[in-house]
């Protein structure tokens, strides 16, 4: 009894980490619906790296892959070109289906 109990919090234990995991994930910027109807995108703080301060100001609708992850923290590339963006606080994005970034 004590070994289930044991594997099953090991099992638990795995699968909360990988939860956490964002590599891998479409995103976009927070955006919400005015109403006249048309798309108003929250402005994201895009830094160099994940311990930089401050960092520069977007308003851009885009799809973003995530390629990279530290803390609170997501290094993000353009969905098509694979270009480089940034890091960004994953709070400001929203999960978007993969095939939003697999044009």
């Amino acid at each position: 009894m004590k070994k289930m109990s044991l594997i099953i919090a090991a099992l638990f234990v795995s699968l909360s980490a990988q939860a956490v995991n964002h590599v891998g994930q479409c995103v976009m910027p927070k955006s919400s619906v005015q109403k006249d109807g048309r798309l108003a995108v929250k402005p994201i703080v895009v830094k160099a790296s994940p311990k930089d301060k401050e960092g520069k100001v977007e308003s851009k609708l885009w799809t973003m892959s995530i390629v990279g992850q530290d803390g609170a923290m997501v290094q993000v590339v353009e969905a098509e070109s694979k270009k480089p963006i940034g890091w960004v606080q994953f709070k400001d994005l929203e999960l978007q289906e993969p095939r939003n970034c697999n044009l």
